[in-house]
């Protein structure tokens, strides 16, 4: 009797922004929706840009791999100074150029992507068709801005031509809803900021990564510390702050761009960098709690890994954290940068956070990736019915 026949996998592409050649938090996270979907679907991956060791990082994890060519000179930065670029700037000559094929009209769609009944476009500088774009993040304009507030380059620059970014960033969004079938935000914040620009989202799913290494390590000494992120969303001035006031932080990081006053942070903490997960484990699982000070966050990962150690969370009550963070359970929530480093100076000198490490841990579970997911492909499955 014959054997019957393998049912054929469902082909799925995942849009994703230009992948640089060092440390990329967007590649962690396209590896952990594989990893949750391989079983399920056949994945394609698609961008404007991947550097090489990335290419080859995914088709080794089985995925096929299209990079669209663009016109002359997208071509010729791809082959000469996009290697050179780190996450942050890469993003922002991707969006400018793809901005000016937008404004004349060259923008056409990839016939490659035809070949696959699902489209989840993941990114916010490349212009698919798609059936469901999950928006990670407030339009390009909006992160400029809030990063003047900490950037003094980038303050510099955006005040010359604030008007022309925001016209840009503008027509961007609007393309890109109008080439996608569904909106899905990563958090409420999202939904809500889209909503006031004239975009409706249909629906709320949650950015996640898949967290299963993240829980407490075993014999570590605690309360010696308090962790930080620094990247380009950081308040370095507020991180200073807290260290004059003697509280002794170690922070991480490797997406940090010119003009946040880097040199004078690593006066005031200890900067070690990115880490493996082994160490970044760690490292939360030490901290006495996890300071968050950000200037602008759609939904925020650390806050989640650090819950998943047991370790509370210090951070504002806004956007995206304050829909993960749980006031006086699972961390706290302040509304100002004075309210910030005073509750940071309390609870550094307090024998105990009062928090109930459980507790935190119960919260980082239910935010994992694969409850995410579900909700995800419930709505792509709608898309076609």
């Amino acid at each position: 009797m014959p054997l019957p026949v393998e049912e054929k996998k469902v082909k799925i592409a995942l849009v994703v922004d230009p992948l640089p050649l060092g440390f990329s938090v967007q590649m962690n996270f396209l590896k952990s929706v594989v990893s949750s979907l391989k079983e399920r679907y056949e994945i394609s991956v698609y961008s404007n840009y991947f550097a090489p060791s990335k290419k080859n990082e995914l088709i080794e994890l089985g995925l096929k791999v299209y990079q669209k060519e663009g016109k002359f000179v997208a071509r010729l930065l791809k082959r000469t100074l996009f290697k050179y670029m780190n996450e942050s700037v890469l993003w922002s000559v991707n969006w400018f150029f793809d901005g000016l094929e937008i404004f004349k009209g060259r923008n056409s769609d990839d016939p490659v992507l035809d070949d696959c009944k699902y489209v989840i476009d993941l990114s916010s500088t490349v212009m698919p068709r798609s059936d469901i774009w999950w928006i990670q993040g407030p339009p390009f304009y909006e992160v400029l801005e809030a990063m003047t507030s900490s950037n003094k380059l980038i303050k510099i620059l955006f005040g010359m031509f604030r008007n022309k970014v925001k016209k840009v960033s503008m027509k961007i969004v609007i393309e890109k809803s109008r080439r996608s079938t569904k909106l899905v935000a990563v958090s409420r914040y999202i939904a809500s900021f889209y909503k006031s620009i004239g975009i409706n989202v249909d629906s709320i799913v949650h950015s996640s990564q898949n967290f299963e290494l993240f829980k407490p390590s075993p014999g570590t000494i605690f309360n010696k510390y308090v962790l930080t992120y620094v990247g380009k969303e950081t308040d370095f001035d507020l991180l200073i702050s807290m260290a004059k006031y003697g509280i002794n932080i170690i922070g991480f990081g490797s997406k940090i761009p010119p003009g946040m006053g880097f040199k004078s942070l690593v006066k005031h903490i200890k900067f070690v960098g990115s880490v493996g997960s082994e160490k970044l484990i760690s490292l939360y699982s030490g901290a006495k709690f996890f300071a968050f000070p950000f200037t602008n966050e759609p939904f925020g990962w650390t806050p989640i890994e650090s819950m998943l150690c047991g370790v509370p969370v210090l951070t504002y009550n806004k956007q995206g954290p304050s829909e993960t963070v749980i006031n006086g359970r699972t961390g706290w929530l302040v509304d100002t940068k004075e309210e910030f480093i005073s509750k940071a100076y309390e609870i550094w000198n307090s024998p105990d956070t009062g928090m109930n490490r459980e507790e935190c841990i119960e919260r980082g579970e239910n935010l994992k990736l694969k409850y995410q997911l579900d909700k995800l492909l419930g709505i792509l499955v709608s898309v076609s019915t």
